[in-house]
């Protein structure tokens, strides 16, 4: 176990049901080890965002004596790095360009073309992250440009890039700074998109080199990332996630929502097995003061989860088809699943005949991160878990010679540029 406070990294998700936190150390080897965990329920949270910073910090520091009590001591953690979702994120692809003096494309002229493709922070908005997602070049005619996988080192006269900027609003990100600085006087060095980290946590780069989307079901959220050709297409979110469901589920029988979530999580299915029988499920809730036992029929639940989770991934297919410029035929890895809302029978059915794609839920790539595997396995940590491998991959601000070496040009040179 680790003994150097300096030496770890803090991730945090607060999320509208409940906030979690991981601390980890770098092995080396290069992984993240987890080193200790909490959880605890969210308050101060509406659809994501941190509407009261008092009551967040709160949430936070309950985690975080769960933390210190599997480490025996308390923790004097520097450094968090957090998943964040807003409604209001905005994405921006933009063009840049540069002349090259010396033949051969340098690092400085990739450097010169992501400062030519800079877009200012839009109004009451900051940018989180930049990706490169293609670089182009042109011979004797600066006019005509080529499609290549990565420029250093070849002729050319010029060289364009576009990249992908994701912008947040300045609330949502203050709002997480002053909640964890409240609650531990710690710093958040580092904030990624939900459905990003989730990705990078589950992804690999073949599986994003032949196309492939992300969902991350959440409680109030639900987010997706899109790779195409091995670099980040899109990032979308909806305002609907596992609470809808429970909604949709105690208006169908007429009883709370708390109950409905129980339902779902212990009965719930999204459709029967070709032998099962129906059979009663009883329920105790309080009417008027008194509890008394209701019974419900197995297959109304399964029918009613069904068509719950249908309104769910119809807004999920028609929010992927209306993006402009995408060509679903170029997802081949297939759409993977995860966040705690992904956790229910027979949602990878339903989305494959939605989507007529090979569907799965998402599991963690052990490569970069080790520890309990209650926690990896959990597709709630998803988004935690992931948070580590992009800090790592920030880490590795690639050189002349790495960026050669390396087949995911574009998550490399976006860290380089986050180091400028």
């Amino acid at each position: 176990m680790a003994q150097d406070n300096n030496k770890l990294i803090a991730s945090i998700d607060i999320g509208t049901k409940h906030t979690r936190i991981l601390v980890g150390e770098q092995e080396p080897n290069g992984a993240v080890h987890i080193e200790g965990y909490g959880k605890s329920l969210s308050r101060g949270v509406i659809g994501g965002r941190v509407v009261d910073i008092n009551k967040v910090s709160e949430s936070i520091s309950e985690a975080m004596n769960q933390v210190n009590k599997r480490f025996n001591r308390k923790l004097l953690l520097i450094h968090f790095i957090s998943s964040v979702s807003d409604l209001h994120m905005t994405i921006h692809n933009s063009k840049g360009r540069t002349p090259i003096k010396d033949q051969k494309i340098t690092a400085k002229d990739i450097e010169s073309a992501l400062f030519s493709a800079a877009i200012p922070n839009p109004t009451n908005k900051q940018i989180i992250d930049t990706f490169v997602t293609s670089y182009f070049i042109s011979g004797q005619d600066i006019n005509q440009f080529e499609l290549v996988p990565s420029p250093l080192g070849m002729e050319a006269s010029g060289l364009e890039i576009i990249t992908h900027n994701i912008s947040i609003s300045n609330s949502a990100i203050n709002n997480i700074a002053s909640a964890v600085r409240l609650a531990n006087k710690a710093e958040v060095i580092d904030y990624y998109i939900e459905s990003m980290a989730s990705a990078a946590a589950i992804l690999t780069q073949s599986e994003k080199n032949r196309g492939a989307i992300v969902i991350d079901i959440g409680s109030n959220i639900t987010s997706f990332s899109i790779y195409v050709d091995g670099s980040i297409f899109h990032n979308g979110i909806l305002d609907f996630g596992g609470d809808n469901i429970n909604e949709i589920i105690a208006q169908s029988f007429a009883i709370d929502v708390m109950s409905a979530e129980y339902l779902k999580i212990n009965y719930g299915k999204l459709e029967a097995n070709i032998s099962e029988k129906d059979k009663l499920i009883s329920l105790e809730i309080k009417i008027q003061g008194k509890i008394v036992i209701k019974y419900l029929s197995s297959m109304d639940l399964y029918e009613a989860l069904g068509d719950a989770y249908d309104s769910l991934l119809e807004k999920i297919k028609k929010e992927i088809f209306s993006i402009k410029n995408f060509k679903f035929q170029k997802i081949k890895s297939g759409i993977y699943l995860t966040g705690g809302g992904s956790n229910i029978s027979g949602i990878e059915a339903k989305t494959r005949r939605l989507l007529n794609i090979n569907v799965k839920k998402g599991s963690v790539n052990r490569d970069f991160i080790n520890g309990e595997e209650k926690i990896l396995a959990d597709p709630e940590y998803s988004a935690s878990l992931g948070l580590f491998n992009l800090w790592l991959q920030k880490q590795q601000v690639p050189t002349e010679e790495s960026v050669t070496q390396k087949s995911d040009i574009g998550s490399k040179i976006g860290a380089w540029l986050k180091n400028f």
